[in-house]
């Protein structure tokens, strides 16, 4: 028995020489530069969302830095040259209206002296069919131009979640990251199918009601049109409110897993590893106040961005119902009652339009806000 000790011992002794692995500490120094790449890179995948021209306009508000550019003045003067740009197309578009108008009472002044009641009837209808016609035709370019911003708003919410992943996973917010990937989806696809399925056939409905209305006289399909504008926009609202508020729980409770998570982890390396375990739970905390500076700058200059984008849309559906608003008072002075009623109808719809564009970029900015605000697991 004696033997077999022995043996087990020099067998066991041989074994740890021969095959023992040399371990040395090695001291290490930070260096700022050194790490400023990689620290670029959270910040360039923010950027790279962007639409390439807005990029070129906004260049340098994802900047570690971050007072190379202020993203709020480039918000005021994307607004100031957005207004700029859309004045002059709403000014000619109220212009045309105002002569179409303008023929439409002439018109109906020269329809008074036709004899047959039934010839006077069919020339009102022609006159309305042909101002509703017109009138028409200046809605489609405000609804291309809204389609083309539900697209790109939806195209770069999208680009941001692989960014505010990376940053939460360099955070230590593991859960908060898959989270945020799966809700950040989700608002995309449900702001992308709100569009295409409720705002854009709604708006489609109430400007073919309000046309069938003015045309024909009849107030009942003027009513179905005004329905269908509430359903849409509560449909709208309701759906966008509920789901951000579901949102921002998850983000909560998932804030909330990862620092606890996190805590035990560092209190272990804090307690049970000899020598370096203190210093290994402080440069954990420098980390975490490195990583919300990143999320805070690019968190704010993310939603600047999506302000700036929705900016030129916005003033340009609201000077297209401020002329819709203009022509309706315009027939109310020239006694035009049907015309009056087609230019509320529309103007009705445009407000759906508006309604739309600002529940979407309201939503994905609390998003944004979200992110901004939520904790780091490393702390």
């Amino acid at each position: 028995i004696k033997m077999k000790k022995l043996f087990a011992l020099v067998f066991v002794s041989a074994w740890i020489c021969l095959f023992s692995v040399p371990c040395t500490a090695s001291y290490f120094t930070f260096d700022a530069e050194e790490e400023k790449p990689e620290t670029q890179d959270y910040y360039s995948g923010f950027a790279d969302a962007l639409p390439e021209e807005l990029r070129d306009s906004l260049d340098g508000i994802f900047e570690p830095e971050g007072d190379t550019a202020d993203p709020w003045t480039s918000a005021a003067e994307a607004a100031l040259e957005a207004l700029g740009e859309s004045l002059s197309p709403a000014f000619a578009g109220l212009c045309t209206l105002t002569g179409v108008i303008i023929l439409a009472a002439v018109c109906k002044c020269l329809n008074i002296n036709v004899a047959d009641g039934e010839q006077a009837k069919a020339f009102s209808y022609l006159v309305r069919a042909v101002l509703a016609l017109i009138v028409l035709k200046t809605q489609i370019d405000v609804l291309s131009g809204l389609e083309t911003f539900s697209s790109r708003i939806c195209t770069t919410v999208t680009g941001f979640i692989p960014a505010v992943s990376a940053v939460y996973l360099a955070s230590g917010n593991v859960t908060l990251a898959a989270l945020t990937q799966s809700g950040f989806a989700m608002l995309t696809a449900l702001a992308e199918n709100i569009f295409s399925y409720i705002v854009l056939p709604a708006v489609k409905a109430v400007f073919a009601l309000t046309a069938v209305s003015c045309v024909t006289g009849q107030s009942a399909p003027g009513a179905l049109a005004v329905f269908v504008r509430n359903a849409a926009a509560f449909i709208c609202t309701a759906s966008m409110t509920v789901l951000s508020f579901v949102l921002a729980m998850r983000m909560k409770i998932g804030d909330a897993a990862d620092s606890a998570v996190m805590k035990t982890v560092q209190f272990a390396a804090g307690s049970f590893i000899p020598i370096v375990g203190g210093a290994i739970s402080d440069s954990v905390g420098q980390v975490g106040a490195s990583m919300a500076l990143i999320k805070a700058s690019c968190g704010s200059a993310a939603a600047a961005a999506l302000i700036i984008l929705v900016l030129p849309t916005l003033v340009s559906l609201a000077l297209n119902r401020a002329v819709l608003f203009i022509s309706k008072h315009i027939c109310a002075a020239l006694s035009l009652t049907e015309e009056e009623k087609l230019f509320s109808g529309l103007g009705s719809g445009a407000t759906l339009a508006i309604a739309y564009a600002v529940s979407v970029t309201v939503m994905f900015v609390i998003c944004m806000a979200l992110f901004v605000k939520s904790g780091n697991a490393v702390s």
